[in-house]
């Protein structure tokens, strides 16, 4: 009876252990596989695919640039004096797929003047650069006739009909520095973007003097 006893409890520790161990492979097999389903968190997704995009938009910029640089993109132009208080040129670059870089040059009476340059692939509008600059006489009597320009730059970043993306810089040069400020010296900080539609409609005033030549006297109001 005693044997008998001593077999049915040796048996039973067996299974036991057993079924520990075959549990514990199990809760190993469920951390493995929750480990490699972890989800990922969609803001986090999002700003990676948004990273993408600007990454696309910075290489597309430098192609055109650079296509300018090596004059393989055909110039037309456009010159316009109004009044005497707003003029400037609006250059068109064009290659075989058609648009791809507008520069609107422009001053307003003497103390502003301003770069506006329009990036296009594929007809689409993916990435805009603002220079504006405000010059003045410097206030100090140590620096006589001395001017300085205030120079703010603006950079929007575009993906389909979305701003993606908008940086701006300010810095100031002047003429009777030894060494000045240099644009490439200064971070771009985040800034919050505008309505699209705000940028948009300067863009859609210059495309209607895309196939214009010479001189005209005022440009259209944007």
């Amino acid at each position: 009876m005693m044997k008998t006893r001593a077999c049915t409890w040796l048996f039973f520790i067996c299974a036991v252990t057993i079924s520990c161990k075959e549990s514990g492979k199990e809760v190993k097999k469920a951390d493995e596989l929750n480990a490699g389903t972890t989800q990922v968190d969609p803001a986090t997704t999002r700003e990676n695919q948004q990273q993408e995009k600007i990454i696309d938009i910075k290489v597309d910029y430098l192609d055109i640039v650079k296509a300018r640089d090596n004059n393989n993109l055909k110039e037309t132009h456009l010159k316009y004096n109004c009044n005497g208080e707003k003029s400037g040129e609006i250059h068109f670059y064009t290659d075989d797929s058609g648009l791809r870089f507008i520069e609107h040059v422009h001053a307003e009476y003497d103390h502003h003047q301003a770069k506006d340059q329009y990036f296009i692939k594929d007809g689409k509008l993916f990435f805009i650069f603002l220079e504006k600059t405000d010059w003045s006489f410097v206030e100090s009597q140590a620096a006589e006739n001395a001017t300085q320009d205030k120079i703010t730059e603006e950079r929007y970043y575009i993906a389909g009909d979305t701003l993606i993306n908008c940086l701006t810089k300010q810095y100031t040069v002047r003429s009777d520095a030894e060494n000045n400020t240099r644009s490439e010296d200064i971070p771009n900080k985040k800034a919050n973007c505008p309505p699209i539609e705000d940028l948009m409609s300067q863009y859609n005033l210059l495309l209607k003097y895309a196939d214009k030549k010479g001189s005209i006297k005022c440009l259209e109001e944007g």
